[in-house]
């Protein structure tokens, strides 16, 4: 499913490191999902991360895919929580996510 899609990046000059904030716009999903859909079928949603992180600069390999749930709870992420782009849904639920460690990149729904 690759291809030509692209997606919008919002990021700042402040930061020295790959990074990088979605919005909507862009992506491969259709129909209902039409967007940089993360709700989407498999496919389409792997397709729609590989286009974000390209975006962001930083490499397929893996990240730590945490959902905020707005408490008060705060994860310092590893490299044992990276997981490949196709594991599906986030498996780490904190408020908040960190890291101290090199190539860990931290994706937050």
């Amino acid at each position: 499913m690759k291809n030509s899609a692209s997606c919008h990046v919002e990021t700042s000059n402040l930061l020295t490191f790959p990074h990088g904030f979605s919005t909507r716009l862009g992506g491969v999903s259709s129909g209902i999902y039409a967007s940089m859909n993360w709700g989407d079928q498999e496919k389409a949603v792997r397709e729609n991360w590989r286009i974000f992180l390209k975006a962001c600069q930083v490499k397929e390999e893996g990240c730590v895919y945490g959902q905020q749930v707005h408490g008060n709870q705060v994860h310092t992420a590893t490299a044992e929580d990276v997981l490949p782009l196709n594991a599906g849904a986030p498996r780490l639920l904190a408020d908040g996510f960190v890291t101290k460690e090199k190539k860990v990149p931290l994706a937050i729904f």
